[in-house]
């Protein structure tokens, strides 16, 4: 046996696991109500989100009395939201809710 064929023999393992880099990220403080608050719909580009976050809203609009709402939705599902988005979000809205449509 030949020293090509006898390295054709070793088997190789991989180890197809990665280590996860998560930053540690605090939680937004919450607020104590609604009223008077100007709240943020972000979809996520998949159906239905549009639907929920306005049933969200309405469910909202019966509890408390906020200031409006601004509507603005990803534009791929699988993909974090543009930073300008998340900035322009921050600047006009007091809270933010999002959701997962399909």
């Amino acid at each position: 046996m030949t020293t090509t064929e006898e390295e054709h023999k070793k088997l190789i393992l991989l180890d197809p696991r990665a280590e996860a880099d998560i930053p540690e990220a605090a939680l937004a403080p919450r607020v104590a109500t609604l009223d008077g608050l100007r709240v943020g719909l972000l979809a996520n580009a998949k159906h239905n989100a549009d639907l929920l976050l306005d049933d969200i809203y309405e469910l909202i609009a019966e509890r408390y009395e906020p200031a409006g709402a601004v509507r603005a939705a990803k534009k791929d599902g699988s993909a974090p939201a543009p930073p300008a988005l998340l900035d322009e979000l921050a600047e006009t809205c007091d809270v933010v809710i999002t959701a997962v449509g399909d």
